[in-house]
């Protein structure tokens, strides 16, 4: 109540501490509402200079002077293609390196551009997945299954994000940790900063790596996390769909108002509704995934080749040269395939839902809605531009045609 009606300059920083700590804890797992999540997204995103809330706000300017850091990030990146096409070198292991960093910075890039170019269907998008959750009753069971179904899938961004941002942290942090003077990678070298172990050239280097690192990692992590928002509130409601079909034969028997034929007829009107709310949703979903694809297929394709030509090149520069970047890469490739796998499940245990909710027990015109319904539940995928499907079996291809052509360089180097 104090903090409420502040006096004075105390009185006031009080007031604000308590509205940053709330909007602190909007990150955590209590608060696992798709309003909610979309908008952790999006504050995330503003530090990459995007707006996909789509109602109009404009993005501060001092997440927008941030995006300086790009300038930065084509820099390194300017230098690691100088050093591997046009320096001259013997050393075959600091050009295997120097490619591996080359390729991540470019993974990084094309995710980055991408959502910039894409930004219009991502506001499209968040509009649509809004208005079709503010059409589920809140008080309704299929919405209480919905939010545990979304507190996974806020608890899996979550982990993701972190786990990608404190790769960037501990790649930028490790050198000082090392006995010596060390860069992030002492085999990179940067255009115009040689020799790169003198003042103030050392010092410049280490500030540009290590921002272009962290941002690199955090815008990263915050297009998965957004990838992992979309689909998984997809993944939550055909979760919840199948569990409201498995109960609704169970539903229907529970009306037992009036005599028998009163009670089929309540039975059979209560089923219609019900069958004809979940065509609905079905549909709203298979949209929704459309749209989801239009904004990520392509540039999930790209990605794709560059993270094996990165984990090739990495493999070929030796694993102790290159222990940080690999699991940077592979959790990339390994975070998609499980995005799109969970997603797969739970079109599945849809299909398997239609099946076993005791349509034999319903009259003939719910039993042509299950029908229709049963035609209509295809496979969810999410594809790398066509050419590929997100699963599990995809990324056990990736991982084998990765090693043999691994094992073909390495035998003819």
């Amino acid at each position: 109540m104090v903090l409420s009606q502040p006096i004075g300059l105390g009185g006031t920083v009080g007031f604000k501490v308590l509205t940053i700590r709330e909007k602190l804890r909007r990150f955590g797992l209590e608060y696992c509402d798709l309003p909610t999540m979309l908008s952790n997204v999006e504050s995330l995103m503003k530090h990459m200079a995007i707006n996909v809330d789509g109602r109009g706000r404009c993005i501060p300017i001092a997440f927008v002077v941030l995006t300086i850091i790009v300038v930065e990030i084509v820099y390194v990146y300017v230098s690691l293609a100088w050093f591997v096409l046009w320096r001259e070198t013997d050393d075959l292991v600091a050009i295997m390196v120097n490619i591996s960093l080359g390729t991540a910075c470019a993974i990084c890039l094309v995710k980055l551009f991408s959502l910039h170019l894409n930004s219009n269907r991502a506001k499209k998008a968040f509009v649509a997945y809004l208005a079709f959750d503010k059409r589920i009753d809140r008080d309704s069971r299929m919405y209480q299954n919905l939010l545990k179904n979304l507190r996974i899938v806020k608890r899996r961004a979550i982990f993701v994000w972190t786990m990608l941002v404190s790769n960037g942290l501990i790649y930028v942090l490790l050198p000082h940790l090392l006995p010596g003077k060390h860069l992030m990678e002492d085999l990179q070298v940067l255009y115009g900063l040689e020799p790169m172990y003198e003042s103030p050239n050392f010092e410049i280097s280490h500030i540009v790596i290590g921002t272009a690192s962290i941002f690199m990692a955090h815008a990263v992590g915050t297009v998965e996390c957004l990838l992992i928002v979309v689909t998984g509130y997809i993944e939550a409601q055909m979760t919840a769909l199948s569990h409201e079909l498995l109960h609704l034969w169970t539903d229907a028997q529970a009306l037992t108002f009036g005599d028998v034929q009163n009670q089929k007829k309540l039975r059979n009107q209560y089923i219609k509704q019900q069958l004809e709310f979940i065509i609905q949703a079905h549909a709203a979903n298979l949209a929704l995934l459309r749209l989801t694809k239009d904004i990520f297929s392509n540039s999930t394709a790209i990605e794709f080749c560059l993270l094996a030509i990165s984990l090739i090149v990495e493999l070929l520069g030796g694993l102790e040269n290159t222990y940080l970047q690999i699991p940077f890469a592979l959790t990339l490739v390994s975070l998609d395939c499980f995005t799109g796998q969970r997603l797969i499940d739970a079109s599945l245990t849809f299909k398997e839902a239609v099946y076993s909710c005791k349509w034999e027990n319903f009259d003939v015109q719910n039993m042509k809605i299950v029908l229709v319904i049963l035609q209509n539940s295809q496979t969810m995928v999410l594809s790398a531009g066509g050419m590929a499907e997100l699963r599990y079996t995809s990324l056990m291809t990736v991982f084998r045609s990765i090693y043999s052509a691994y094992m073909t360089l390495r035998s003819t180097i």
